[in-house]
Protein backbone atom coordinates (compact mmCIF):
# COMPACT_ATOMS: atom_id res chain seq x y z
CA UNK A 1 0.00 0.00 0.00
CA UNK A 2 3.33 2.52 0.69
CA UNK A 3 4.85 1.71 -2.92
CA UNK A 4 5.73 5.13 -3.82
CA UNK A 5 4.72 5.65 -7.50
CA UNK A 6 6.81 5.19 -10.41
CA UNK A 7 8.71 8.03 -11.20
CA UNK A 8 8.32 8.85 -14.99
CA UNK A 9 9.71 12.32 -15.02
CA UNK A 10 13.30 11.15 -14.65
CA UNK A 11 12.96 9.80 -18.18
CA UNK A 12 14.52 12.37 -20.84
CA UNK A 13 11.40 11.79 -23.20
CA UNK A 14 8.02 10.47 -20.84
CA UNK A 15 6.15 10.45 -24.18
CA UNK A 16 8.25 8.40 -26.25
CA UNK A 17 7.04 5.44 -24.01
CA UNK A 18 2.93 6.21 -24.75
CA UNK A 19 1.00 3.77 -27.11
CA UNK A 20 -1.67 4.04 -29.66
CA UNK A 21 -4.48 1.34 -28.84
CA UNK A 22 -7.91 0.82 -29.86
CA UNK A 23 -9.12 2.69 -26.96
CA UNK A 24 -6.84 5.68 -26.88
CA UNK A 25 -4.03 7.65 -28.55
CA UNK A 26 -1.85 8.47 -25.89
CA UNK A 27 -1.94 5.42 -23.81
CA UNK A 28 0.45 5.12 -21.14
CA UNK A 29 1.62 1.72 -18.97
CA UNK A 30 0.46 1.11 -15.52
CA UNK A 31 0.87 -1.17 -12.47
CA UNK A 32 -1.76 -1.31 -10.03
CA UNK A 33 -1.16 -5.00 -8.59
CA UNK A 34 1.67 -7.97 -8.40
CA UNK A 35 1.23 -11.15 -7.91
CA UNK A 36 -1.24 -14.20 -7.87
CA UNK A 37 -2.31 -16.45 -5.27
CA UNK A 38 -2.90 -19.61 -7.53
CA UNK A 39 -0.19 -21.78 -8.32
CA UNK A 40 0.08 -22.76 -11.92
CA UNK A 41 2.96 -25.11 -12.43
CA UNK A 42 3.90 -23.21 -15.53
CA UNK A 43 3.96 -19.56 -14.40
CA UNK A 44 6.65 -18.23 -12.40
CA UNK A 45 4.66 -15.88 -10.62
CA UNK A 46 3.74 -17.84 -7.72
CA UNK A 47 7.91 -18.41 -6.83
CA UNK A 48 8.14 -14.63 -7.94
CA UNK A 49 5.57 -13.69 -5.19
CA UNK A 50 5.01 -16.58 -3.34
CA UNK A 51 1.17 -16.76 -4.06
CA UNK A 52 0.54 -13.43 -2.55
CA UNK A 53 -1.54 -10.40 -4.30
CA UNK A 54 -1.43 -7.38 -2.86
CA UNK A 55 -2.46 -4.15 -4.97
CA UNK A 56 -1.97 -0.54 -4.78
CA UNK A 57 -4.93 2.02 -2.95
CA UNK A 58 -7.35 3.25 -6.11
CA UNK A 59 -6.57 6.71 -4.84
CA UNK A 60 -3.39 5.97 -5.58
CA UNK A 61 -3.75 4.80 -8.64
CA UNK A 62 -6.58 7.89 -9.56
CA UNK A 63 -3.64 9.87 -8.19
CA UNK A 64 -1.09 8.32 -11.29
CA UNK A 65 -3.64 8.81 -13.78
CA UNK A 66 -4.35 12.67 -13.16
CA UNK A 67 -0.90 13.11 -13.06
CA UNK A 68 -0.39 11.34 -16.56
CA UNK A 69 -3.45 13.48 -17.93
CA UNK A 70 -2.02 16.67 -16.55
CA UNK A 71 1.32 16.20 -17.65
CA UNK A 72 1.47 13.93 -21.08
CA UNK A 73 -2.50 14.35 -22.04
CA UNK A 74 -3.43 10.55 -21.69
CA UNK A 75 -6.41 9.11 -22.99
CA UNK A 76 -5.82 5.42 -21.83
CA UNK A 77 -3.97 3.15 -19.19
CA UNK A 78 -2.88 -0.17 -20.21
CA UNK A 79 -2.58 -2.12 -17.20
CA UNK A 80 0.28 -4.54 -16.73
CA UNK A 81 -0.92 -6.45 -13.76
CA UNK A 82 -0.39 -10.34 -14.64
CA UNK A 83 -3.97 -10.97 -12.47
CA UNK A 84 -6.14 -7.54 -12.14
CA UNK A 85 -9.93 -9.52 -11.29
CA UNK A 86 -8.88 -11.14 -8.08
CA UNK A 87 -11.13 -9.45 -5.66
CA UNK A 88 -14.67 -8.59 -7.62
CA UNK A 89 -15.24 -5.56 -4.73
CA UNK A 90 -11.98 -4.11 -5.56
CA UNK A 91 -12.76 -4.37 -9.40
CA UNK A 92 -16.03 -2.85 -8.61
CA UNK A 93 -14.08 0.21 -6.76
CA UNK A 94 -11.82 0.82 -9.54
CA UNK A 95 -14.02 0.84 -12.02
CA UNK A 96 -15.90 3.76 -10.34
CA UNK A 97 -12.44 5.45 -9.72
CA UNK A 98 -11.10 5.54 -13.39
CA UNK A 99 -14.82 6.59 -14.26
CA UNK A 100 -13.75 9.83 -12.83
CA UNK A 101 -10.96 10.48 -14.60
CA UNK A 102 -12.15 10.28 -18.16
CA UNK A 103 -10.10 7.73 -19.02
CA UNK A 104 -10.05 4.26 -20.80
CA UNK A 105 -8.40 1.02 -19.90
CA UNK A 106 -7.01 -2.66 -21.16
CA UNK A 107 -4.94 -4.46 -21.57
CA UNK A 108 -4.75 -6.54 -18.24
CA UNK A 109 -5.02 -10.02 -17.14
CA UNK A 110 -7.38 -12.32 -15.50
CA UNK A 111 -8.11 -15.82 -14.77
CA UNK A 112 -11.00 -17.36 -16.47
CA UNK A 113 -12.69 -18.45 -13.14
CA UNK A 114 -12.17 -15.43 -11.59
CA UNK A 115 -14.31 -13.61 -14.10
CA UNK A 116 -16.95 -16.44 -14.45
CA UNK A 117 -18.09 -15.69 -10.85
CA UNK A 118 -19.00 -11.91 -11.65
CA UNK A 119 -21.75 -10.72 -11.64
CA UNK A 120 -23.77 -9.27 -14.02
CA UNK A 121 -23.83 -5.91 -12.58
CA UNK A 122 -20.03 -5.73 -12.44
CA UNK A 123 -19.47 -6.92 -15.97
CA UNK A 124 -21.80 -3.88 -16.83
CA UNK A 125 -19.90 -1.57 -14.41
CA UNK A 126 -16.31 -3.31 -16.03
CA UNK A 127 -18.13 -2.26 -19.67
CA UNK A 128 -19.38 1.45 -18.70
CA UNK A 129 -15.89 2.38 -16.75
CA UNK A 130 -14.58 2.02 -20.49
CA UNK A 131 -12.82 -1.71 -19.97
CA UNK A 132 -11.48 -2.51 -23.59
CA UNK A 133 -10.16 -5.85 -23.29
CA UNK A 134 -8.76 -8.31 -21.28
CA UNK A 135 -6.38 -11.19 -21.44
CA UNK A 136 -7.75 -14.25 -19.79
CA UNK A 137 -5.37 -16.90 -18.87
CA UNK A 138 -7.34 -20.40 -20.65
CA UNK A 139 -3.63 -22.13 -21.56
CA UNK A 140 -5.59 -25.41 -22.52
CA UNK A 141 -9.37 -26.35 -24.27
CA UNK A 142 -8.25 -29.72 -22.80
CA UNK A 143 -9.56 -30.21 -19.02
CA UNK A 144 -6.29 -33.06 -18.37
CA UNK A 145 -4.07 -30.76 -19.18
CA UNK A 146 -5.25 -28.00 -17.44
CA UNK A 147 -5.31 -30.50 -14.39
CA UNK A 148 -1.33 -31.19 -14.98
CA UNK A 149 -0.89 -27.50 -15.36
CA UNK A 150 -2.49 -27.13 -11.39
CA UNK A 151 -4.82 -24.51 -13.32
CA UNK A 152 -6.79 -25.27 -10.76
CA UNK A 153 -10.01 -24.08 -13.47
CA UNK A 154 -12.14 -25.86 -15.87
CA UNK A 155 -12.59 -24.89 -19.41
CA UNK A 156 -16.14 -24.28 -19.15
CA UNK A 157 -15.23 -21.12 -17.05
CA UNK A 158 -13.64 -19.69 -20.09
CA UNK A 159 -16.89 -20.40 -21.79
CA UNK A 160 -18.94 -18.56 -19.29
CA UNK A 161 -15.92 -15.81 -19.48
CA UNK A 162 -16.68 -15.68 -23.19
CA UNK A 163 -20.30 -15.61 -22.87
CA UNK A 164 -20.39 -12.65 -20.92
CA UNK A 165 -17.56 -10.87 -22.37
CA UNK A 166 -19.67 -11.15 -25.92
CA UNK A 167 -22.74 -10.28 -23.84
CA UNK A 168 -21.24 -6.92 -22.80
CA UNK A 169 -18.82 -6.11 -25.55
CA UNK A 170 -15.50 -6.72 -23.71
CA UNK A 171 -13.22 -7.71 -25.90
CA UNK A 172 -11.34 -10.69 -24.73
CA UNK A 173 -8.37 -12.98 -26.03
CA UNK A 174 -7.34 -16.46 -25.18
CA UNK A 175 -3.59 -18.23 -25.14
CA UNK A 176 -3.15 -21.68 -25.52
CA UNK A 177 -0.20 -23.53 -24.52
CA UNK A 178 0.81 -27.01 -26.13
CA UNK A 179 4.12 -28.83 -25.00
CA UNK A 180 3.07 -29.13 -21.20
CA UNK A 181 5.35 -32.08 -19.51
CA UNK A 182 3.40 -34.97 -19.50
CA UNK A 183 0.45 -33.65 -21.86
CA UNK A 184 -0.47 -35.25 -25.50
CA UNK A 185 0.53 -32.33 -27.72
CA UNK A 186 -1.33 -33.80 -30.88
CA UNK A 187 -4.67 -33.91 -28.76
CA UNK A 188 -3.95 -30.58 -27.26
CA UNK A 189 -3.42 -28.80 -30.68
CA UNK A 190 -6.92 -30.64 -31.93
CA UNK A 191 -8.64 -29.93 -28.97
CA UNK A 192 -7.29 -27.02 -28.62
CA UNK A 193 -8.33 -25.62 -32.81
CA UNK A 194 -11.70 -26.95 -32.11
CA UNK A 195 -12.47 -24.82 -29.53
CA UNK A 196 -11.11 -22.07 -31.83
CA UNK A 197 -13.26 -23.08 -34.22
CA UNK A 198 -16.43 -23.33 -32.24
CA UNK A 199 -16.03 -19.99 -30.05
CA UNK A 200 -14.35 -17.78 -32.61
CA UNK A 201 -17.01 -15.22 -32.61
CA UNK A 202 -17.11 -14.98 -28.81
CA UNK A 203 -13.54 -13.84 -28.49
CA UNK A 204 -11.64 -10.94 -29.98
CA UNK A 205 -8.32 -12.80 -30.01
CA UNK A 206 -6.87 -15.96 -29.91
CA UNK A 207 -2.85 -16.97 -29.44
CA UNK A 208 -0.78 -20.44 -29.09
CA UNK A 209 2.33 -20.60 -27.38
CA UNK A 210 5.05 -23.59 -27.11
CA UNK A 211 5.75 -24.29 -22.86
CA UNK A 212 8.92 -22.41 -22.25
CA UNK A 213 10.31 -24.16 -18.69
CA UNK A 214 10.99 -21.05 -16.33
CA UNK A 215 13.00 -21.76 -13.16
CA UNK A 216 11.59 -22.05 -9.99
CA UNK A 217 8.20 -23.03 -11.54
CA UNK A 218 6.71 -26.51 -10.17
CA UNK A 219 6.81 -27.97 -13.86
CA UNK A 220 10.16 -27.42 -13.77
CA UNK A 221 11.95 -30.76 -12.18
CA UNK A 222 9.59 -32.54 -14.79
CA UNK A 223 10.95 -30.85 -18.11
CA UNK A 224 14.26 -31.72 -16.60
CA UNK A 225 13.53 -35.27 -15.92
CA UNK A 226 12.29 -34.72 -19.76
CA UNK A 227 15.40 -34.15 -21.42
CA UNK A 228 15.39 -30.55 -21.06
CA UNK A 229 18.29 -28.72 -19.93
CA UNK A 230 18.22 -25.19 -18.78
CA UNK A 231 21.02 -22.60 -19.55
CA UNK A 232 23.82 -22.60 -17.18
CA UNK A 233 25.30 -18.93 -17.47
CA UNK A 234 23.66 -15.47 -16.57
CA UNK A 235 24.11 -14.97 -20.62
CA UNK A 236 22.34 -18.02 -21.40
CA UNK A 237 19.39 -16.46 -19.98
CA UNK A 238 19.35 -13.27 -21.18
CA UNK A 239 18.31 -14.43 -24.47
CA UNK A 240 15.67 -16.74 -23.39
CA UNK A 241 12.53 -14.80 -23.86
CA UNK A 242 9.08 -16.34 -23.97
CA UNK A 243 9.43 -19.05 -26.47
CA UNK A 244 12.49 -21.74 -26.05
CA UNK A 245 11.69 -23.32 -29.11
CA UNK A 246 13.72 -26.33 -30.63
CA UNK A 247 14.85 -26.64 -27.25
CA UNK A 248 12.42 -28.84 -25.74
CA UNK A 249 13.18 -32.11 -26.16
CA UNK A 250 9.34 -33.65 -26.24
CA UNK A 251 8.23 -31.00 -28.32
CA UNK A 252 8.80 -32.06 -32.04
CA UNK A 253 10.55 -29.21 -34.51
CA UNK A 254 7.50 -29.01 -36.30
CA UNK A 255 5.30 -26.93 -33.79
CA UNK A 256 7.14 -24.25 -33.70
CA UNK A 257 6.38 -23.04 -37.44
CA UNK A 258 3.22 -23.91 -36.94
CA UNK A 259 2.60 -21.93 -33.70
CA UNK A 260 4.04 -18.69 -35.30
CA UNK A 261 2.12 -19.40 -38.16
CA UNK A 262 -1.26 -19.65 -36.24
CA UNK A 263 -0.27 -16.19 -34.77
CA UNK A 264 -0.37 -14.52 -37.63
CA UNK A 265 -3.54 -16.13 -39.08
CA UNK A 266 -5.71 -15.16 -35.70
CA UNK A 267 -5.29 -11.71 -36.51
CA UNK A 268 -6.90 -11.88 -39.78
CA UNK A 269 -10.14 -13.15 -38.70
CA UNK A 270 -10.44 -12.15 -34.92
CA UNK A 271 -9.14 -8.77 -35.26
CA UNK A 272 -10.63 -5.92 -37.58
CA UNK A 273 -7.97 -5.78 -40.08
CA UNK A 274 -9.29 -3.00 -42.19
CA UNK A 275 -9.72 -0.44 -39.33
CA UNK A 276 -5.53 -1.63 -38.56
CA UNK A 277 -4.92 -0.67 -42.44
CA UNK A 278 -6.72 2.08 -41.91
CA UNK A 279 -4.54 3.35 -39.29
CA UNK A 280 -1.03 2.44 -40.03
CA UNK A 281 -0.84 1.71 -43.81
CA UNK A 282 -0.32 5.04 -45.78
CA UNK A 283 -3.47 6.13 -47.91
CA UNK A 284 -1.77 5.67 -51.23
CA UNK A 285 -1.36 1.80 -50.61
CA UNK A 286 -4.64 1.30 -48.45
CA UNK A 287 -6.50 -0.27 -51.34
CA UNK A 288 -3.91 -2.67 -52.58
CA UNK A 289 -3.72 -3.73 -48.14
CA UNK A 290 -6.97 -3.73 -48.05
CA UNK A 291 -7.15 -6.50 -51.42
CA UNK A 292 -4.59 -8.36 -49.45
CA UNK A 293 -5.95 -8.57 -46.22
CA UNK A 294 -10.05 -10.32 -47.97
CA UNK A 295 -7.21 -12.35 -49.65
CA UNK A 296 -5.49 -13.37 -46.19
CA UNK A 297 -8.96 -13.64 -44.15
CA UNK A 298 -9.98 -16.66 -46.82
CA UNK A 299 -6.61 -18.16 -46.83
CA UNK A 300 -6.36 -18.09 -43.13
CA UNK A 301 -9.85 -19.63 -42.29
CA UNK A 302 -9.05 -22.46 -44.97
CA UNK A 303 -5.55 -23.38 -43.40
CA UNK A 304 -7.09 -23.19 -40.05
CA UNK A 305 -10.21 -24.80 -40.52
CA UNK A 306 -8.45 -28.03 -42.15
CA UNK A 307 -5.07 -27.56 -39.97
CA UNK A 308 -3.16 -27.03 -43.78
CA UNK A 309 -0.08 -25.08 -43.07
CA UNK A 310 2.66 -26.18 -46.08
CA UNK A 311 3.44 -24.15 -48.68
CA UNK A 312 2.71 -21.09 -46.96
CA UNK A 313 4.00 -18.33 -48.93
CA UNK A 314 1.36 -15.50 -47.62
CA UNK A 315 2.82 -16.11 -44.05
CA UNK A 316 6.45 -15.59 -45.58
CA UNK A 317 5.43 -12.45 -47.08
CA UNK A 318 3.51 -11.19 -44.30
CA UNK A 319 6.63 -11.99 -41.43
CA UNK A 320 8.65 -9.98 -44.16
CA UNK A 321 5.69 -7.20 -43.97
CA UNK A 322 6.03 -7.02 -39.92
CA UNK A 323 9.59 -7.46 -39.87
CA UNK A 324 10.22 -3.73 -42.05
CA UNK A 325 6.98 -2.27 -40.58
CA UNK A 326 8.93 0.66 -38.07
CA UNK A 327 10.28 1.90 -42.00
CA UNK A 328 7.16 0.88 -44.21
CA UNK A 329 3.94 2.14 -41.73
CA UNK A 330 3.61 5.34 -39.46
CA UNK A 331 2.46 4.78 -35.99
CA UNK A 332 5.13 1.54 -34.64
CA UNK A 333 3.83 1.98 -31.62
CA UNK A 334 0.66 1.37 -32.06
CA UNK A 335 -0.81 -2.02 -30.07
CA UNK A 336 -3.57 -3.63 -31.49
Amino acid sequence: ANFPPIPYGLLDHPEDFLVSTRYGNRVAYLLSSQGCPANCGFCSESSFYKRMWSYLPNEAVKAQIEEFKEKYGIDGVFMSDSNFFVSERRTEEFCRMIMQTGVKWGGTGSRPDSLARYSDETWALMKDSGLSGVFIGTESANNDTLKLMNKQCVIEDTVKTLQMGKKYQIRLEVPFIIGIPGSDIEKDFKVDMAFFNEHRADAAQFHMFIYTPYPGTALMPKAIELGYKPPETLEGWFDYGLHAEGKIPWVPRKWAPITDQLSVYFQFFTENPEKVIRTIVPKPLQWLALLAARILVKLSNFRVRHLFFRFAIEYKIIKLIIKYRDTLFKHSKIIY
